[in-house]
């Protein structure tokens, strides 16, 4: 009589035997009692388990337990292995074990490669602080800067290269380097917004901030005092970006060259105006001509003309018509309700405002009832069925 084991192997083999691609040699390993066959079995999914796939189960679920389970043992045993997979992508050092991860070839070619900066992260504390490691981490992504040491981080050769590479990496520097006149010039000719990382005696030369807000003009608010007061360097800033309109002074948020040149970059800047210059119809006409919802930043007598009115409904590429138009929603003054240029402008621009069973209505209350019974609205309003089809109910 069988036991219950020998009736077990009897069914494993049979199974084996049933199937027509399994080598004999496997059938008599097996007999043997010899497991070597199941390795054979692991290296071959491996080697059909290609990089690129490896790479992207790696990103996919940015984890190291990979569904091929041999593939997580070549991470902790095959030094050509791991080589190849962080030669086409840094990151993946992760995966490999702490022996790998302190060997200076592996990790070398992790941090060179295109994405390998965030690489140095995963290195052996030894091989963050080895500076040959760094700068080649450091060559490739200047972020990478933040994954060493003190002492590297105090290196100027290091800094410059990284700041070089990303001017952001400024941040990661010491505080002395951040003081250093030539790192900080390298970091801002690379990215503006480095200002912001220098020391408060940097964001005091004229140079460089100059240079910073020529590339990106809301540093502005990074700069001392005395330059966010300085109307050469304001104006480069208000027309790089004129949302830094409201880091300088307010007599240059007075001033109506500045405030002219902020918000014809970007209408909205005219919240960051003084009193007086959202009351001016020339600088309230120049933001709603660049976003007509800036009708909303400017003064109650503004929001009440309809000149400026209508120049916001019309504005090119308006993009909330309901926010400007008088009602819950809108800011114009409620007397437009019952004005029937601005009605008609405004259904002009999207005839689907108007309070009908068949379209979409922004806002009931936008205009009066006398209007949604004139011929010549209603004539408007009706070009919603086929004007704006995807907004029926």
């Amino acid at each position: 009589m069988f036991s219950e084991t020998n009736h077990t192997i009897l069914i494993a083999l049979t199974l084996l035997l049933a199937l027509p691609s399994f080598d004999n040699n496997v059938h008599a390993a097996f007999l043997r009692g010899d497991n070597r066959f199941l390795s054979t079995s692991n290296e071959a999914t491996t080697a059909t388990t290609t990089t690129k796939e490896i790479i992207d189960e790696f990103k996919k679920t940015r984890d190291c337990h990979f569904s091929n389970p041999s593939i997580n043992a070549k991470f902790s045993k095959d030094k050509d292995f791991v080589l190849t997979v962080v030669q086409a992508y840094g990151p993946a050092l992760e995966c490999a074990s702490e022996t790998f991860k302190a060997n200076k070839d592996i990790v070398i070619a992790a941090v060179g490669q295109h994405d390998g900066g965030k690489a140095l992260k995963y290195a052996s504390d030894s091989l963050k602080a080895d500076k040959e490691v760094v700068m080649a981490a450091v060559q490739r992504n200047g972020k990478a800067l933040q994954y060493t040491t003190d002492t590297v981080q105090s290196d100027k050769a290091v800094v410059m290269a990284a700041v070089k590479s990303r001017g952001e990496a400024l941040y990661y520097a010491s505080d002395k380097l951040k003081s250093d006149r030539n790192v900080v010039l390298m970091a801002v000719n690379s990215d503006g917004s480095a200002l912001c990382s220098a020391s408060k005696k940097i964001a005091a030369d004229r140079e460089i901030v100059l240079i910073a807000v020529k590339d990106v003009g809301t540093v502005l608010g990074c700069a001392s005092t005395g330059l966010q007061n300085d109307k050469e360097i304001v104006l480069i800033a208000v027309k790089k970006d004129g949302e830094a309109l409201q880091s300088t002074s307010k007599q240059l948020q007075d001033d109506k060259e500045v405030v002219l040149a902020a918000v014809s970059n970007d209408g909205f800047a005219l919240e960051y105006a003084s009193d007086k210059m959202k009351g001016d119809k020339e600088v309230v006409l120049t933001a709603v001509a660049s976003n007509g919802q800036a009708l909303c930043r400017a003064s109650d007598m503004m929001q009440a003309d309809k000149e400026v009115v209508l120049a916001a409904i019309q504005t090119k590429d308006m993009e909330c018509l309901s926010c400007v138009l008088p009602g819950n929603a809108g800011c114009a003054d409620g007397k437009f309700r019952d004005d029937k240029d601005v009605v008609l402008a405004a259904l002009t621009k999207d005839a689907c405002l108007m309070d009908d069973d068949k379209c979409y209505n922004y806002e009931s209350e936008w205009l009066s009832d006398r209007l949604k019974k004139d011929k010549d609205v209603v004539a408007a309003a009706a070009k919603c069925n086929w004007k704006c089809p995807n907004k029926h109910y």
